[in-house]
Parts: structure tokens; sequence; C-alpha cells
């Protein structure tokens, strides 16, 4: 019906529409199909995310096709969108708008269960991204794609109310997150999947206190060994991880916060439940952390160079969703930069883990040395679970 924005009248006013099964869209219908079929299972939907690019083609699905059978949809960071205007103006001809579009239920799309997740640092205009479009109509919803994400559910919230229809959309910030979906992709998983995906205020510098760096593993041992995410292989990148165990008495949000190295930031602390007393977080370098990991909460660097910590030294900083500084650690060299309060002496090229000893208040040892074991992930050193509760980490 339209190319780039401009509509074909005589089509349009005869009513020569695609059919909604010659769509793009329809082939996730039918690949659900095909897969509930093989698996002989009964599901009654799915769930679908998409980023950038993904995100248009995922709010554009639930546009055109009201009768998919999605559960719930995170749209994320898309760099325009269609927006549910059938206004006869060239800013909302399709594909900017539903002008040239057949008819389109828009209570339906209005009662959708989508969320809009949009990182708050998603933040470049078209003179420092080209990948963002620049025709009048794109530029009209916004200068970048966080502009524009709010402009799309503002559009829709103000349509809704105006039709007095149901209105089920989301709007999600992911606090630090910018155009990378390494950085949204543990949120979107989490607002699908959860239960109740209540989202927790992000704890402050100050209330972080009770926080430990427990065990860090900077150097995998070789072979089999070294596989500490349990995804089967080992990889002396991927297998790198970091344990926090919260010490204290209260729950903690960390959603924004980050974990950095000498050279920069490895990782963005993503939506999700807050990290409850005596529960540990690990993050792994990479790869695809397998297992229960004695019922910690695991997550993977969002880095595309993982963790990175350097075996001759290197400054590992927790920082909150403000930049302050929670906790820190530094050893052998610093990277030559300035250590930190909390300097361990020697290199880690140990084919194993440090951990607190006695945990988690001790000094570091060799994880080999005090549990006869390479490391832990998410556990004590003897393979226990934490307890739950307060650890006593003062002494009372």
């Amino acid at each position: 019906m339209t190319t780039h924005g401009t509509v074909d009248e005589t089509a349009y006013k005869e009513g020569r529409w695609r059919k909604p099964e010659d769509y793009l869209y329809a082939e996730i219908e039918r690949l659900f199909d095909a897969v509930r079929s093989s698996l002989g299972g009964d599901q009654p939907g799915y769930y679908l995310f998409g980023h950038s690019a993904g995100a248009q083609f995922t709010h554009r699905l639930l546009t055109f096709m009201p009768e998919a059978r999605v559960l719930r949809a995170v749209a994320a960071n898309a760099g325009w969108y269609t927006l549910p205007v059938q206004d006869k103006d060239a800013q909302f001809a399709v594909p900017y708008g539903l002008y040239g579009a057949p008819p389109i239920d828009l209570e339906s799309l209005f009662a959708a269960p989508l969320t809009l997740l949009l990182g708050t640092e998603d933040t470049k205009s078209p003179a420092t991204d080209p990948l963002l479009r620049t025709t009048p109509q794109a530029m009209a919803q916004g200068v970048s794609r966080l502009q524009r994400g709010r402009h799309y559910f503002e559009t829709g919230r103000k349509r809704a109310e105006a039709l007095e229809a149901s209105f089920g959309w989301r709007l999600v910030s992911a606090p630090g997150a910018g155009h990378n979906i390494a950085e949204v992709i543990a949120s979107a998983g989490f607002l699908l999947f959860a239960d109740d995906p209540t989202l927790c205020r992000p704890a402050s510098a100050a209330q972080g206190g009770a926080l430990v760096i427990d065990e860090i593993l900077a150097d995998p041992p070789r072979g089999d060994r070294g596989d500490a995410n349990r995804d089967g292989v080992r990889d002396p990148k991927a297998d790198e991880f970091v344990e926090i165990i919260n010490t204290g008495a209260a729950s903690l949000c960390l959603t924004g916060w980050t974990l950095s190295d000498a050279n920069g930031r490895r990782h963005l602390f993503p939506l999700g439940r807050p990290l409850r007393p005596g529960q540990a977080v690990v993050i792994f370098g990479g790869g695809v952390p397998t297992g229960p990991f004695a019922g910690a909460n695991v997550q993977w660097a969002t880095s595309d160079r993982g963790l990175s910590l350097s075996n001759a030294g290197d400054v590992l900083t927790l920082r909150d969703a403000d930049g302050a500084v929670v906790k820190q650690i530094s050893w052998g060299d610093c990277a030559v930069q300035a250590c930190a309060g909390e300097k361990i002496s020697g290199r880690l090229d140990l084919s194993g883990s440090i951990v607190r000893w006695p945990e988690p208040v001790g000094t570091w040892r060799l994880h080999r040395e005090v549990a006869g074991s390479d490391f832990s992930p998410g556990s004590k050193a003897d393979g226990s679970r934490w307890a739950f509760g307060l650890l006593s980490q003062h002494g009372d």
C-alpha cells in the first residue's frame, strides 16, 4: 500500500490489501504451531522479544496481527515506530502510522501485553548514530531511540484514552543501558517470564555496605576442571567469575549497578528481584551458565569482552546506579593504576579462585587450600548453601 511513507491512493480506495497470512509476521505463528506439534505440547501461546530492528518487528506484529497468540512481548530500543494513528496525514502514512493500512483493531492493539523497554542511555541522535532513520516522519517521533519510544507509548496511551479502551502497555526504563542487546536481554527475560515482574528501586551506595565480594576467579584451570559456568566448555574468558554476597539483614536492589575493572565497565546489573539477605550473585564472563549454583542469582557480563580480569593485576569496582563506589578490590600491579584500599599483594594466575577465609569476613586465600576444590560459584567454599538471614558480618 505504501512506499517509504507514501500511500497508493487507488489501491487504498479499492481495498487491495495483502492477506494477513502472507505477512512475514505470520511466520512466527506457523513456527509456533510447528514447534508445539513436534514437541506434543499444548502451550496456549508464546513470548516475544525484539531489540532494535527486532523491536520494530515485535510491535508491528501486535499491530497487524491482533489474533497472534502472544502471551507477553517486550520491544526494546526500536529505531522508530508505526504509530497507532489512522489520520490522513503524510506523517502517519504506513509504515510510520496506520493511514494506508487495512482496518486495524486498535482496541486489541492497546490491550496487548506489550512492554516497551528503553535504555536510559540510548540517547544518540542521527548526528552520532548513522543507523538512526532521518526521514521527516521518523524525526517527528523524536531525535533519539529513547525519545521515540516514549513518544510511541504516550501516543498509544492518549489514543486508548480517547477511545475509552483498555490500555495494557507498559513503559520500563533500563537504567544505564545504551543501544546494546547485552545490556537489556536479561531485563527482558525478567519482564517476560517472572511470575511477578514488579520492579525494585535501585539501592544506594550507602545501603550497600553489607555487600561483600567473596570470591574471584581470574584464571580458570585448564581442561574440563575450568568449566566454572558448567556450560560444557572451558573458556578462559567465559568461565571467569566474581561472587558477591549480601551479608546484611535487608534485601538490596542492584538494578543499574555496575561492575568495572581497570579498563572500564564490564557488567550492568539488569532489572530483577532484589538480592536477599544471605544470597549470592555470581557474574560470569559469559557462556551459558547451567545449573542451580546453590540458589545464587546468576548473571553474565554485558561487555563483549567479558569480565577481562587481568591475572597480573587489576582493580575491581562495584558502583551503584549513580556511579558511587560501593566496594573496590585490587591485586598485583593494579593494571598500573591507583590501587584500591583493599589490595591483594600477588597475581591471580593461580588456576583457581581466591576466596575470603573464613567466609565471608576473612583474608583472601587460595580456594584449593581451604576447600580442596578449584572454585565454588554461588555457594560457600565447602559447597553448602549460604544461609538466608543476617550473616553476622560485624559480630552482632
